[in-house]
């Protein structure tokens, strides 16, 4: 059941990550894109519960202080590749 749940996380991250490593969104809008229709404070609890438990097979998401939720690939490689070329000058 609750990998049900994390479909339309998982298409939403694939779709806006794309070939990048890592995609990061403000979490209203991220609850406007979802399509989620409760409280800012519930959609919050939700996407820690969902980073909490690592619950995305394909992304590491991420929530701050500030509400900017950032989705990372678990491909390590790619990810490494992106880190490296950022640091190049």
């Amino acid at each position: 059941a609750r990998w049900r749940q994390t479909r339309p996380w998982r298409k939403l991250a694939r779709k806006h990550c794309g070939h990048q490593s890592s995609w990061a969104i403000g979490l209203a809008l991220l609850q406007e894109k979802a399509g989620s229709k409760g409280t800012l404070r519930k959609f919050r609890q939700m996407v820690r519960e969902i980073s909490d438990a690592d619950m995305l097979p394909d992304y590491r998401l991420m929530i701050g202080e500030d509400d900017k939720v950032v989705f990372y690939t678990k491909d390590m490689k790619r990810l490494c590749e992106s880190i490296a070329a950022k640091k190049k000058p």
